[in-house]
């Protein structure tokens, strides 16, 4: 049987307090009305010997719900704040619900 479909996974590109635009749009896949979660990475994990990054620290700062859709981008409104109520801002994560 065929694999789920992968989640997809973006940046943030760019936040205010109403809105926040996505790296990825309808070239992804991307289709309005669909959720992500943004994560605000807190801390790199590198491996000590060889300095490569094995893992991240991150905590989920809001739910997100895409409103229009372009080609490379997608503009999300904020359904909630999650956690710590940190500010979203570009280059945190976001993990499609």
């Amino acid at each position: 049987k065929p694999a789920a479909p992968k989640a997809l996974t973006a940046l943030v590109a760019y936040a205010d307090a109403s809105r926040v635009i996505i790296n990825i749009g309808s070239n992804n896949g991307v289709q309005v009305g669909m959720t992500f979660e943004v994560h605000k990475l807190l801390q790199v994990i590198k491996d000590p010997s060889t300095g490569e990054v094995i893992d991240s620290i991150t905590e989920p700062v809001a739910e997100i719900k895409v409103t229009e859709v372009k080609e490379r981008s997608a503009t999300c409104s904020i359904v909630k704040a999650l956690g710590s109520g940190l500010p979203i801002s570009a280059e945190d994560q976001v993990v499609q619900k």
